[in-house]
């Protein structure tokens, strides 16, 4: 068995010892933007045989990214990559339809010309028939009768289907247009150009051989969503990662084995050099009018809008997970098929239960409701992406937040919703809030009371929070007062208290702070 790779860039041309490759879509590989796809045929080969034609590929393959290797007795010489404008392979079923429908459409407007064709020249026969008979008969008057009462009628009836043909070409014409845009729409999205590989090779012996051959497309991508549900009675949270997997490279993926990489191969693995930075005096350089130079093109993939998500049966239980050193990937056992340009398909790849501690949360200054929160303990070790997820508490959905898990470095806090058997509010005390000149400074006090009420039928850990005003200006004094057993943010002024509230048990905090300023000024913020 002899096996040689050459993989080199040419340009050619078919010729008779060409023969076209059916090959079929084996794996494919899903990065952030892009995908590797991996195809294989059988075929068999001889002497004469001096190029095999990978045939119907995508018009959007990167050409640098050809790979193909050979099982065999035979030598691959190099591979060419181009487009192939003179037919259109690979078409897309959707199109084959498009196409059926306009040729049926086209049959039955023939139809109807030619029975059109055919009353009108009935017509022209019955009046060239009537002058002639006229001409050369002397007609009684019961004969006459009789040849006009068949001329009316035959001549009524012509018009009354000609009529009714008119009104059937009309509505046929009407469809064909409406077939034929959406031919040019489907055209215009799966762009109607066809990729092709051609293998230059040699060998002296007739035989079947194996190939492969792999490649990069673009417009294909993932994007990871979760779904999150919790109950009351588990210190644990479920989380069920999905990823949204579009492709509109104009070759459909059918029954495939799918792989979904975090690698993101277009940014490009080469670490940037450090230039030299020299620093001089600055001269003015002379005016030059010159033209503008044109905008750097982003090379940033623009995903399509979701129209409607199509949730495929779970597949986490038979999804691999491996890590690289710089991506993870999720291998998926079972066959998963993905329509060039249909809707995004939603597979369900990994499912995880964490750990987490349930505890409320309340900043009452800002609104009088207290939320169940669960905070996450280990997320680290998840390797998650941001991404959309789905809250769903004892069952029912909650709300839908965005997942940064890069801007959370102690932990996640999510946030389960409001909970009606808590009760909050922050109250000012009246009779401890004043305003008073002092010499050539004013001093205002301010005091409040929060109160919280457990009306549920188990403790609950809480917490609340609120804050003192920060100064901005030396000449602004600011002073606490009480703090009411809360925990005081130097930096931040954030107020925190933390405590367990038993069963129907209600609590209650009193603060407050005061604030000096010279008494010919105005304050902003208070």
């Amino acid at each position: 068995m002899k096996f040689i790779i050459v993989c080199f860039l040419s340009f050619g041309l078919w010729s008779a010892s060409a023969k076209g490759i059916d090959s079929k879509v084996e794996s494919v590989t899903i990065f952030l933007n892009q995908a590797q796809v991996s195809r294989s045929s059988n075929i068999a080969i001889g002497p004469e045989t001096k190029q095999l034609v990978f045939t119907g590929l995508s018009s959007m393959l990167d050409p640098n990214s050809v790979q193909v290797k050979g099982q065999g007795d035979f030598i691959i010489m190099g591979t060419t990559f181009r487009q192939n404008y003179l037919t259109e392979e690979n078409l897309p079923d959707a199109v084959k339809s498009l196409k059926d429908k306009i040729e049926l459409l086209e049959g039955k407007i023939a139809n109807v010309d030619n029975q059109q064709w055919a009353l009108k020249s009935e017509e022209e026969m019955l009046k060239a028939n009537q002058v002639i008979k006229g001409a050369n008969q002397n007609l009684g008057v019961n004969e006459l009768k009789a040849m006009t009462e068949y001329y009316r009628i035959r001549i009524q009836a012509i018009k009354d289907k000609g009529y009714e043909l008119q009104l059937e070409r009309r509505e046929l014409d009407k469809a064909l247009k409406k077939v034929k845009n959406q031919l040019e729409e489907q055209h215009a999205r799966e762009q109607m150009v066809s990729g092709e590989v051609v293998v230059d090779i040699n060998t002296s012996k007739t035989q079947m051989v194996h190939l492969d051959l792999s490649y990069v497309v673009s417009g294909a991508y993932w994007n990871p969503t979760y779904d999150l549900r919790a109950t009351s009675s588990a210190q644990k949270i479920d989380l069920l990662y999905k990823a949204n997997v579009y492709q509109n490279s104009g070759e459909n993926w059918e029954n495939v084995k799918l792989t979904l990489s975090t690698s993101n191969p277009s940014i490009g693995g080469w670490l940037p050099t450090v230039r030299p930075w020299y620093l001089d005096f600055f001269s003015a350089a002379p005016y030059q009018n010159k033209l503008a130079m044109p905008a750097a093109r982003s090379e940033a993939f623009e995903p399509v809008p979701m129209e409607e998500e199509v949730l495929m049966e779970s597949v986490a239980d038979y999804t691999q997970m491996s890590e690289g050193l710089t991506s993870v990937n999720y291998e998926i056992a079972l066959p998963v098929t993905v329509l060039s340009g249909g809707k995004e398909v939603t597979v369900a790849i990994r499912e995880e239960r964490v750990e987490a501690e349930f505890l409320y949360q309340s900043t009452p200054k800002l609104s009088e409701r207290v939320y169940l929160v669960a905070k996450t303990k280990n997320w680290q070790r998840l390797d998650l992406l941001p991404g959309e997820m789905s809250v769903f508490y004892e069952g029912g959905f909650v709300n839908k937040t965005y997942l940064n898990p890069e801007g959370e470095l102690e932990g996640l806090n999510i946030s389960l919703g409001v909970d009606q058997g808590v009760q909050i509010s922050r109250k000012p005390v009246r009779d401890l809030t004043n305003d008073q000149l002092i010499g050539n400074k004013r001093r205002i006090s301010y005091q409040y009371e929060i109160k919280v009420k457990n009306n549920r039928s188990k403790s609950i850990d809480i917490e609340v929070f609120d804050q003192l005003p920060l100064s901005k200006n030396t000449d602004i004094e600011i002073g606490e007062i009480a703090l009411g057993g809360a925990q005081r943010n130097e930096k931040t002024g954030l107020l925190t208290w933390s405590f367990t509230l038993e069963p129907t048990m209600e609590k209650s905090m009193k603060f407050g702070y005061e604030v000096k300023y010279p008494k010919d000024k105005r304050v902003s913020g208070l």
